[in-house]
């Protein structure tokens, strides 16, 4: 696909044409480059830090789940997973509070407190 579309640019926003989009198989992320006067954007995948979907369906596909039994096995172990990193940022966040350390609810509580 090399179709051209010219583009009226308002408040220094353009937006990406569907086809466009869906062709070049961008998400929420781009990358802008200035080239020899010319302007690239391309897509930009930008990995979710907490989101240990592949590391678990690796995990899984060397114990040898397949199928509709792997599909199983990654939602319970994905959820037991978010249950773990809850009770380890709850127990991070009991801890600071117990040592009288500033927690990041303490942080934007100050920057919100009409006082302070």
């Amino acid at each position: 696909m090399n179709t051209e579309r010219i583009i009226k640019i308002n408040d220094r926003q353009i937006t990406i044409p569907r086809e466009f989009f869906d062709a070049l198989g961008f998400n929420t992320h781009i990358k802008l480059v200035v080239n020899d006067g010319k302007l690239i954007v391309e897509p930009l995948n930008v990995r979710d830090p907490l989101d240990f979907t592949e590391l678990v369906r690796n995990e899984l596909l060397k114990e040898g789940y397949s199928g509709d039994e792997l599909n199983q096995k990654m939602k319970e172990r994905l959820k037991e997973l978010s249950l773990a990193t809850e009770e380890i940022i709850r127990e991070a966040y009991e801890e600071l509070k117990s040592i009288g350390k500033p927690t990041g609810r303490d942080f934007m509580k100050s920057l919100f407190d009409e006082e302070g």
